[in-house]
C-alpha cells in the first residue's frame, strides 16, 4: 500500500522523458525478444509510475535477468535531485561519475522498485 506522500506524488504533475515503450517492445520483437502482451503493458506502466514516484529526469528499460528461483526486471534513469553530503570523500555523489545513472530493480511488476 502506497504512503500518503508516494499518493501525493503520483497526483501531481512531473515532466520526465520515458520513451514509449509500446514502440520499444515492436523493436525487441522484430529481433526475437517478446515478454508478451500483457507483461509489456504492465512494464510500461510500472516505469512510469517509478518516474512519477523517483522525481527522476529519464527513464529507460534496462533489461531483464532470468533467474532459477525469480526474474528480475532492471530501469535506469537519472535523478536530479541533490544528495546530502557524505562523509566519505571517496565516494562520487549521485549525478556525476560512476553515480550518474541509477538502476532499480524488482520482481513482480506491481510491486515497488528498489
Amino acid at each position: 500500500m502506497a504512503s500518503k506522500e508516494d499518493q501525493k506524488s503520483l497526483i501531481e504533475r512531473k515532466d520526465f522523458g520515458m520513451p514509449n515503450f509500446a514502440e520499444e517492445a515492436e523493436m525487441l520483437e522484430w529481433a526475437g525478444i517478446c515478454f508478451g502482451e500483457e507483461d509489456t503493458y504492465r512494464l510500461g506502466k510500472s516505469i512510469k509510475r517509478l518516474a512519477i514516484m523517483s522525481g527522476a529526469e529519464r527513464m529507460r528499460f534496462a533489461g531483464k535477468i532470468l533467474g532459477s528461483e525469480k526474474d528480475y526486471w532492471i530501469v535506469s534513469g537519472v535523478l536530479v535531485e541533490p544528495q546530502e553530503n557524505n562523509a566519505d570523500p571517496n565516494v562520487e555523489k549521485r549525478g556525476s561519475g560512476a553515480n550518474q545513472i541509477v538502476f532499480w530493480v524488482t520482481d513482480n511488476l506491481l510491486n515497488d522498485w528498489i
